[in-house]
């Protein structure tokens, strides 16, 4: 699996990602899709007696071979939010997990404005970014 950069990314370079084999016994779930706002969700869960700790939090987010985190552009971007997806993709990042992160930004700027500079970097690095700029399919679909 590669993904190639969009040609107006700016400062991204031009480069293909392969996506690494991560299987193993470590790996508890091949993938975990999530809304960026359901992972804020779980961690202040945590905080009020949840189920789960915030370093269970994080290393089922860190665990899986693929994270996909969707809607990252709806996000309040307080620092409690930069904090924790910045620490997801740090440790992603520290185990070569590839991650995916999903939302509509009118531009690459808008996205880069948006993510810590230390998630910017990473994906600098080792990312990339597509562009899906043709129309929404739920505003142009039939409907019964």
């Amino acid at each position: 699996m590669a993904c190639e950069l969009s040609k107006d990314a700016g400062d991204f370079p031009n480069s293909t990602v392969e996506i690494p084999h991560t299987g193993g016994a470590r790996n508890k779930s091949p993938a975990i899709y999530r809304t960026a706002a359901r992972i804020f969700s779980d961690y202040r869960s945590c905080f009020n007696g949840g189920d789960k700790t915030e370093s269970e939090i994080t290393e089922e987010l860190t665990d899986a071979a693929l994270l996909v985190i969707d809607e990252i552009s709806k996000r309040g971007e307080t620092k409690f939010e930069d904090q924790r997806i910045t620490a997801i993709i740090d440790a992603r990042y520290a185990q070569d997990r590839a991650t995916l992160l999903l939302g509509n930004f009118a531009s690459t700027s808008e996205l880069v404005a948006a993510l810590d500079s230390s998630v910017i970097s990473r994906m600098q690095e080792c990312g990339g970014i597509i562009q899906c700029d043709w129309p929404s399919f739920r505003a142009t679909a039939q409907k019964p």
